[in-house]
């Protein structure tokens, strides 16, 4: 029975997506520029510069641009969020206090997590005048 229960959680290790978190050392925060597949910090980097190097998308291009996929958050709230990606892995926040992990190639989610808000607290909408 050991055998069995050893090969099935070798097995589940093995099929489990690589990055379902990703290891977001200080260094790596610094060194973002390196990584222009990912988007670490809410501006990219330290630089706040909210540029990215990617050459894949151009002027020239830019009209073939399809949708791959949508993710539908369930809220009447104000969304106001920047995804964070690394590792293939795009990470973002839902009102009014969910952070949720996607994969960022297909939109599957792997994780939601809720909050439970205190009863006591009323989340505002953030209304727009």
């Amino acid at each position: 029975m050991n055998r069995l229960l050893l090969a099935a959680t070798l097995a589940g290790l093995i099929w489990q997506p690589a990055s379902l978190h990703a290891e977001l050392t200080y260094e790596r925060l610094l060194k973002a520029e390196q990584d222009p597949g990912s988007w670490l910090t809410y501006s990219g980097n330290y630089r706040g510069w909210r540029y990215s190097p990617l050459a894949q998308m151009t002027r020239e291009n830019a009209h073939r641009l399809k949708v791959k996929w949508v993710y539908q958050m369930q809220t009447t709230h104000v969304v106001e969020t920047t995804p964070l990606v690394a590792d293939g892995v795009m990470y973002f926040s839902e009102p009014p206090s969910n952070v949720v992990a996607v994969d960022a190639a297909t939109g599957r989610q792997f994780w939601r997590y809720r909050r439970v808000m205190p009863k006591k607290v009323i989340p505002l909408q953030n209304p727009r005048f």
